[in-house]
């Protein structure tokens, strides 16, 4: 097989992860009956109704080694979408752009964001979890693969929306945990793939 054999394949292998993501964004907000995974007892979980800062990295802003403004609003965007939301965390998260985040692990809820300028194989993002006494902190890390899109400018801020929510699903989760949907005998996942809050 020659390299231009082997392109349109690289393509496909390179923006699966992509279209997996978008796919599943828009395919599970309906669904009420696929539980999301756990995480285990010991990983530290902000308290209810905590007010979290997030701190968005713009070391590098528009740079080749920091997120793009379209990336950031986009993270942003992710983040936010979260609060308000019926899952009775009571968890709101405000967001800051700083070039001078808090170092992890902080005496305060915190999440830290920051632009990863390699490739990961194994991942488009990741979350680390700290924790410091009674608090907890996280960094959540984008990688290059953030960049893995045709016509950037339409197609990368839901993509990096989507990442960061999904992302931003386990900062504060508990283990797996049920919602009661009102009805004694009938139990709901609400927004599948999310871990939320017992009630």
């Amino acid at each position: 097989m020659t390299k231009y054999q082997a392109l349109p394949a690289l393509a496909a292998l390179l923006l699966a992860p992509i279209f997996l993501y978008l796919f599943f964004e828009q395919n599970t907000e309906a669904e009420t009956c696929c539980p999301p995974p756990p995480r285990p007892a010991m990983v530290p979980r902000y308290p209810q109704n905590t007010s979290v800062t997030v701190y968005i990295d713009t070391t590098g802003l528009n740079t080749s080694s920091g997120f793009s403004d379209l990336e950031k609003q986009a993270v942003k965007d992710g983040i936010e979408s979260w609060n308000g939301q019926p899952n009775n965390s009571g968890v709101t998260f405000s967001v800051q752009e700083t070039n001078n985040p808090p170092t992890l692990p902080s005496k305060a809820h915190v999440v830290v964001v920051q632009y990863v300028d390699q490739q990961n194989a194994a991942a488009i993002a990741d979350t680390q979890t700290f924790s410091s006494g009674e608090f907890v902190s996280n960094r959540i890390r984008f990688f290059q693969n953030i960049r893995n899109v045709f016509n950037i400018p339409q197609n990368q801020p839901p993509f990096v929306r989507t990442v960061t929510r999904h992302e931003g699903g386990q900062l504060w989760v508990l283990e797996i945990k049920r919602l009661w949907s009102g009805n004694d005998d009938h139990e709901t996942w609400i927004r599948c793939r999310r871990i939320y809050y017992a009630v």
